[in-house]
C-alpha cells in the first residue's frame, strides 16, 4: 500500500532488461541500443549499491526494476538473480523497489519449454487466431480463464516477494483485448443467463433466450446492440477478476506489499471498451496505477494538455498514480523532456491535483553518452532534487487530508462504454473549462452514489444513457437537506442502461425541480469534426477551449452563487486551482501550465480566515494578504505552490 509520510518521488529502472535487449534490439527514444556491450557494462554497474546510493542522493525512494518479462520462470532466471541482487542493494541505500511483471504477453520461443501445457490455453481473436502483442510474432497472449495460466501469475508474485524481497509489483499491460475461445464463450453464455430472465430477456434483446448467441465483432463498435455492450462488461468482469486473483496474491504474500499496473488509460476516447477496463474499478485493486500515455502537460494556444483526470479518478476511487507521458515533438515524433521547465511541470502536476507520485519515468535509461544515466542530467536532477527536498520538509500538506471541491463530474460505466462519442467529448471540453477558471472539481460515480455528499454541484456532461436508480439518487440530491444543484447538458439521462429511449414524462420530475438547470445546447462539447483521429498524438495538438464555454461557467455561478463559493483565483488562463481540507485548514493548489513566466495570483476567500501561508518547491514565491481588500496576493509563482489557509470554525 501507499502510506503516509507524503507523496513518493518515483523513478522507473530497467523497464527492459539485458536478456530482451539482445533479443530484440530495442532502442528506446533513440537513446543507446540496449542489446549492445556499452549497455551491458551500464547495466551491470546501476545495479550496484554505489549507483543506487546515487539514486537515492537524488531524492528517489521508490523505484521500479525488471523483475518478469515472460520469457518464463527458468528461462529469465538469471535476469531473476540480478533483480535479488538489485533489491538488496537499493534496500541497503534506503529505495522501495517495486518489480516489472509483464501481464498481458509472455516470450513465446522460451516460456512454451518452460511451460509446454499453456500452449493450448492462449487468447484467441474474433477471426479464430491467436492474439500478439502489437505487431510482433513472438509474443503470444495466454486466455486468464484456465487456472493453469492463473498459477503462472501467482507462482511469479510469490517468487517476486518472497525470493527476490520485492517491496510490490507492477504489472504492465494489465489490460485485455478479449479472448473469443470456445472457453470464453462458454461463461459469457452463462453470465448471460445469470444476468438475464426470460422477460428482461424479450424486454432488451427483442428474443427470450440468448444460449445460441455469439461474440460480437470486437473491431465494429456497434454500441447500440445490447450484446455488444454486455459482452464488453463480460470483458471487464473477467479481466477484475484475474486482477483481483493476483493482488490478493501479493497482499497475502508479504503484508504492506504495494500493488500496480499499467493498465494503458488516457490514450483514446474509446479506451473503455477497447481495453475492456472501468477506470474506476482500478480502485477495487491498485495502490498504484502507471499512466502511461502522450498526455504530457503543456500549455498550448488557448487549453491545457493535462493529466488531471487520471488524477481526480485517483482521488475519487483511491488509488495513487504517476505519469508516464512520452513528449511529443511537433511532427508528432516522441521525446524526453527538453528542459528543467518540462520536468519541473510533470513533477509537480501529480502533486498539484491530489499529491500523487512526483515521478521520473525518464530516469534509469542509458544516456547517449553511453556512460550516465538520464535522471543525471542537470536540467533532469536539480529539479528532482527541488522537489524531494520540498516533499521531505512538507508531508503534511498530503497527508490525511480531504478532496474539498464543491463541483462533481458524472461518470457512469454505461455511457463512457458504449456512448463514449458523446460524452468523451463532453467531458474534455468541461475538464477545460473548470481547469481554465480555477473550479475544482471530483469524479461522481453512478455506481457510487455516496460520493453526491461531499459536493454542492454536480455536472452532467451529456450522460446520456442512465439507470432509473442512477435517476433516482440524483431525484435524492436535489431534494436533500444540502438542496444540491444540477446541470445537465445535451441529452443528458434520454436512455436508460440498454440504449433505450425513455418514454415521455420520465425525466419531468428532475426537468421540473428548481435546483437543476438543463443546458441541451451541450456548451462544453468539443466538436471534433467527424472522422477525426482521436489517437492523443493527433487530437492532443488540437485541444481547444470550448467557443460556447462562457454559457457553462455562468451557470455554474449561478447554480453555486457566489456568496457559497469557497474561493475565486484570478490570474492567467494556465494557471489552476485544486483544494483539499484537514480539520480547519484548507491546502490550495496552484500549477502554472506556462512556467516559463511567472505569473502572479490573485485568490478571494469567501469566509473568515487566520492566515495564509505560501509554499513551494521553487524560490522567490511569495504570499501577501491585502489588509484593505482580505485578498490573499500570491507572487512570482513559477511552477507549483501551496497555499495554506487557516480558518476560523
Amino acid at each position: 500500500m501507499i502510506t503516509n509520510s507524503g507523496p513518493k518521488c518515483f523513478i522507473m529502472g530497467f523497464h527492459y532488461t539485458l536478456q530482451y535487449g539482445r533479443r530484440t534490439r530495442i532502442k528506446v527514444l533513440n537513446t543507446v541500443d540496449i542489446g549492445g556491450h556499452i549497455f551491458e557494462e551500464w547495466y551491470e554497474r546501476m545495479h550496484t549499491y554505489e549507483e543506487l546510493k546515487k539514486i537515492a542522493d537524488a531524492g528517489y525512494n521508490l523505484l521500479e526494476t525488471h523483475f518478469l518479462y515472460g520469457f518464463g520462470l527458468k528461462s529469465e532466471r538469471e535476469e531473476i538473480e540480478r533483480t535479488k541482487l538489485f533489491v538488496e542493494n537499493a534496500h541497503k541505500a534506503g529505495i522501495k523497489v517495486l518489480g516489472y511483471f509483464q501481464f498481458f504477453s509472455i516470450q513465446s520461443e522460451t516460456f512454451f519449454l518452460d511451460y509446454p501445457e499453456l500452449q493450448s490455453m492462449l487468447q484467441i481473436d474474433e477471426y479464430g487466431k491467436p492474439y500478439k502483442y502489437a505487431s510482433t510474432y513472438d509474443r503470444n497472449v495466454l486466455c486468464f480463464s484456465y487456472p493453469e495460466v492463473q498459477k503462472y501469475y501467482l507462482d511469479g508474485v510469490e517468487l517476486g516477494l518472497n525470493y527476490c524481497d520485492l517491496d510490490g509489483i507492477r504489472l504492465d499491460n494489465d489490460y485485455y483485448k478479449g479472448c473469443y475461445c470456445q472457453r470464453c464463450l462458454e461463461q459469457f453464455r452463462e453470465y448471460l443467463k445469470e444476468t438475464y430472465s426470460r422477460e428482461k430477456c424479450k424486454m432488451v434483446f427483442g428474443i427470450s433466450s440468448l444460449e445460441g448467441v455469439q461474440f460480437p465483432s470486437a473491431r465494429n463498435y456497434i454500441c447500440n446492440d445490447p450484446l455488444w455492450m454486455e459482452m464488453i462488461k463480460f470483458r471487464q468482469i473477467q479481466r477484475q477478476k484475474m486482477i483481483k486473483l493476483i493482488r490478493d496474491k501479493v497482499k497475502s504474500t508479504k503484508e504492506g506489499a504495494i500493488f500496480g499496473g499499467n493498465p494503458t488509460i488516457g490514450r483514446r476516447s474509446d479506451q473503455v471498451s477497447y481495453v475492456n477496463i472501468y477506470i474506476p474499478d482500478l480502485g477495487e485493486t491498485h495502490d498504484l496505477v502507471c499512466a502511461e500515455n502522450l498526455l504530457f502537460p503543456q500549455s498550448l494556444r488557448n487549453s491545457i494538455r493535462h493529466q488531471s483526470e487520471i488524477y481526480q479518478h485517483g482521488n475519487a476511487s483511491g488509488f495513487k498514480v504517476y505519469a508516464s507521458h512520452h513528449h511529443l515533438n511537433k511532427n508528432g515524433s516522441y521525446r524526453f523532456p527538453n528542459d528543467s521547465n518540462e520536468v519541473m511541470l510533470s513533477l509537480c502536476e501529480g502533486l498539484a491535483f491530489g499529491g500523487h507520485c512526483a515521478a521520473s519515468t525518464w530516469g534509469m535509461r542509458l544516456d547517449n553518452d553511453g556512460k550516465s544515466a538520464l535522471y543525471e542530467r542537470p536540467e533532469y536532477l536539480n529539479p528532482q532534487r527541488d522537489v524531494a527536498k520540498f516533499l521531505e520538509q512538507h508531508p503534511g500538506l498530503y497527508d490525511n487530508v480531504k478532496h474539498a471541491s464543491q463541483a462533481g463530474i458524472y461518470y457512469n460505466r454505461e455511457s463512457i462504454t458504449a456512448d463514449f462519442n458523446h460524452c468523451w467529448n463532453s467531458l474534455q471540453g468541461l475538464q477545460q473549462i473548470l481547469l481554465q477558471n480555477k473550479i475544482p472539481f471530483s469524479f461522481v460515480y453512478g455506481e457510487k452514489p455516496e460520493l453526491l455528499q461531499n459536493i454542492d454541484l454536480l455536472i452532467v456532461p451529456d450522460v446520456r444513457l442512465m439507470k432509473n436508480a442512477e435517476l433516482e439518487a440524483l431525484e435524492k440530491f436535489l431534494e436533500g437537506p444540502k438542496g444540491g444543484k444540477i446541470i445537465f447538458t445535451g441529452e443528458s439521462c434520454a436512455h436508460d442502461e440498454y440504449f433505450l429511449k425513455r418514454k415521455t414524462g420520465v425525466l419531468d420530475n428532475l426537468k421540473d425541480n428548481e435546483n437543476a438547470l438543463w443546458l441541451e445546447d451541450a456548451p462544453e462539447k468539443l466538436d471534433f469534426k467527424k472522422g477525426f483521429d482521436f489517437r492523443p498524438n493527433k487530437w492532443l495538438l488540437n485541444t481547444y477551449y470550448p467557443p460556447k464555454a462562457k454559457k457553462m461557467v455562468d451557470a455554474i455561478t449561478k447554480q453555486l452563487g457566489l456568496r457559497k463559493k469557497l474561493f475565486t483565483v484570478k490570474s492567467k488562463i494556465f494557471v489552476t486551482a485544486d483544494i483539499y481540507k484537514k480539520d480547519d485548514i484548507y491546502f490550495l493548489h496552484l500549477l502554472n501550465y506556462e512556467n516559463n513566466k511567472k505569473c502572479n495570483a490573485e485568490i478571494t476567500w469567501n469566509g473568515a480566515y487566520k492566515n495564509a501561508e505560501i509554499f513551494s518547491p521553487e524560490k522567490d514565491v511569495t504570499v501577501n494578504i491585502n489588509k484593505k481588500t482580505k485578498k490573499i496576493e500570491v507572487k512570482n509563482l513559477k511552477t507549483y505552490a501551496v497555499l495554506k489557509i487557516g480558518t476560523e470554525k
